[in-house]
């Protein structure tokens, strides 16, 4: 507004020296002045600052940080699991049974499952190895004909004594759990019996239960499957009660965690639980069944072989003996019968577990009956048969090796003991199984040595 006044006051002065008759000057171009220049007209001008010109205290925009990315579990070969962890989980996890065998710790009362293994670590103390955790180690008393001061196992009983420090310590770092959960299932243990405070002869207060003076664990574990995000492990697993009991599946967290400078495996999370598995067409599973299939009975009189090709096609032969005979014709029937047909549908209903269905089966040598007498006079039935094995069904399972011995079928596995060896109290099958549900005859792929 005042550079427009200025600019008005020169017109008008301009204007005067034309009436007087004055050359005009001809008009400088006027420059913007300096900011700390005064101008001429002795007005001040005031420079706005703009928002391309911060000011000089300013301070510098701090960079938005990059957000930490979220580890993410990815599956790892089940035998990759860190040396360590398996042990962890078998003294932490003895005892913890299944409903069905009726030794669950209070399941349906805990908030969280994990405070039911802590019941544990005092009631089956001897399978923890207190040794590795911080506090005054349990000191057990043995039986050794005096009586049971605290008279918790009667004449001669074993009991140990334990530091409630010690057990808080690794309730609350080894198996995270919360202290409302720990005081609940404290207080339920005292109040029936498991296992109660006391003073011992130092007047200091300690856990006192009865102990077996067994001290090594009696249980295992078999990890079905793993996944891992370089920290925490997450693995679903069978546990054992020693030689292969099957107690339960478990699906379990833990971490190896440094506290005060020693790494401790804990325990993040477990629960019971089923293996999911959706069922799936299995197309190459025939392919892979290249071994034959061998039965045999329990007393030897009945052998079968079944080859398996890789377009589901089959061939077979079965013989079989039976002896004790009532008959005035003959002493023994000899069984015999080959055979020949197609599987379809190959399924895989678990991670060790197929179905087959039987499309069709047709006998190759069905011959009339006939005697015939061997050299010492001896007179045979010789009787065509059905396929030993195969009769009577027509969706069969085959068990992969490896597959849990421990899980599978009595009946598959009595049979299968008769073709394979096996160890004493054997965890894994060790060859392809083939199983017939109906009449609970088995087959396995190597068969017994002469």
């Amino acid at each position: 507004m005042k550079r427009l006044c200025a600019l008005l006051c020169a017109l008008l002065m301009l204007c005067s020296l034309a009436a007087c008759g004055a050359e005009p000057a001809p008009p400088e171009t006027e420059s913007p002045p300096p900011e700390t220049a005064e101008p001429d007209s002795g007005d001040v001008i005031i420079i706005e600052p703009t928002d391309t010109e911060p000011p000089a205290d300013t301070p510098e925009p701090t960079p938005t940080p990059e957000p930490t990315p979220i580890p993410v579990m990815a599956p790892i070969d089940p035998l990759e699991i860190p040396d360590g962890l398996a042990d962890f989980l078998v003294r932490f996890n003895y005892g913890y049974s299944d409903r069905q065998g009726g030794r669950e710790y209070d399941c349906e009362n805990c908030v969280d499952v994990r405070a039911n293994i802590l019941a544990q670590l005092v009631t089956s103390s001897s399978c923890v190895d207190f040794s590795l955790y911080p506090g005054e180690q349990p000191v057990f008393h043995w039986a050794d004909g005096t009586t049971d001061p605290q008279n918790m196992a009667g004449e001669g009983g074993n009991y140990g004594e334990f530091d409630p420090a010690q057990v808080e310590w690794i309730a609350e770092n080894i198996l995270h759990i919360t202290e409302k959960d720990y005081r609940a299932v404290l207080s339920r243990c005292t109040v029936s019996g498991a296992f109660y405070l006391d003073k011992n002869t130092e007047g200091e207060e300690r856990f006192f239960i009865s102990v077996p003076k067994a001290n090594e664990p009696n249980g295992m574990v078999r990890v079905l499957s793993a996944s891992s995000d370089g920290t925490r492990f997450e693995l679903v697993y069978d546990y054992l009660i020693k030689p292969n009991y099957y107690q339960n599946c478990y699906l379990a967290v833990a971490e190896l965690r440094e506290i005060e400078g020693v790494k401790y495996w804990t325990l993040r999370s477990q629960t019971a639980k089923v293996p999911d598995f959706e069922p799936e067409s299995a197309p190459e599973l025939f392919a892979q069944l290249t071994d034959p299939f061998y039965l045999n009975d329990a007393d030897g009189m009945n052998h079968a072989v079944l080859r398996i090709s890789e377009d589901g096609s089959f061939r077979g032969s079965y013989e079989g003996r039976e002896l004790d005979i009532l008959s005035d014709e003959f002493d023994e029937i000899d069984y015999y019968s080959e055979f020949e047909g197609h599987f379809a549908n190959p399924t895989r209903i678990n991670p060790w577990t197929y179905t087959v269905e039987l499309q069709d089966i047709r006998y190759l040598d069905e011959a009339e009956e006939f005697i015939i007498t061997d050299e010492t006079g001896w007179r045979i039935l010789n009787v065509s048969s059905r396929a030993y094995g195969l009769d009577g069904a027509w969706v069969f399972r085959i068990y992969i090796p490896g597959s849990p011995y421990y899980r599978l079928p009595q009946s598959f596995t009595a049979w299968y003991g008769n073709t394979v060896e096996l160890a004493n109290s054997p965890v894994e099958l060790p060859t392809w199984g083939f199983w017939n549900p109906v009449d609970g005859s088995a087959f396995g792929t190597v068969q017994l040595q002469d």
